[in-house]
């Protein structure tokens, strides 16, 4: 292969991928500007019995929870979630995180269960979202 060929393909290469990370960082700013969003991340399974965290924007609407990954292109939410059917079962201080306080957020929606880790302020909001969805049988929030 020729040098200006590969030059030419690295440079390409570099454009690329600088301009996928300038999308995710426009993206993620954009979906952080939204009303009714706040930075949560969602719980992955434990590794080594560490807990695992993926950062992404929440934004609550009147129906649902809409989580998007950070990390990500798409333009939809990565997660749904039904206010209807979720439910917060749990909450848990974690150390602080550039000097804000962190809760962890256990949920359920139906008989599935996962943990979302938030600051104190977005959960403050967060609870009061779920506490103000219309009444049903089995709403409660600790």
């Amino acid at each position: 292969m020729e040098p200006a060929i590969v030059i030419v393909t690295a440079c390409v290469a570099i454009v690329l991928a600088t301009a996928a990370v300038l999308v995710i960082l426009l993206r993620f700013r954009w979906l952080c500007r939204r009303p009714g969003s706040v930075i949560m991340s969602l719980g992955r399974p434990p590794r080594g019995g560490r807990r695992r965290w993926r950062l992404g924007v929440a934004r609550m609407k009147s129906a649902q929870l809409e989580w998007h990954a950070a990390r990500s292109l798409a333009w939809w939410p990565t997660k749904r979630w039904d206010r209807g059917s979720l439910d917060i079962v749990g909450r848990e201080s974690a150390a602080p995180m550039a000097g804000q306080r962190i809760s962890i957020v256990q949920c359920r929606e139906g008989t599935a269960q996962f943990e979302v880790l938030m600051s104190d302020r977005a959960y403050a909001g967060f609870s009061s979202w779920q506490e103000s969805a219309p009444p049903r049988d089995s709403a409660h929030v600790l």
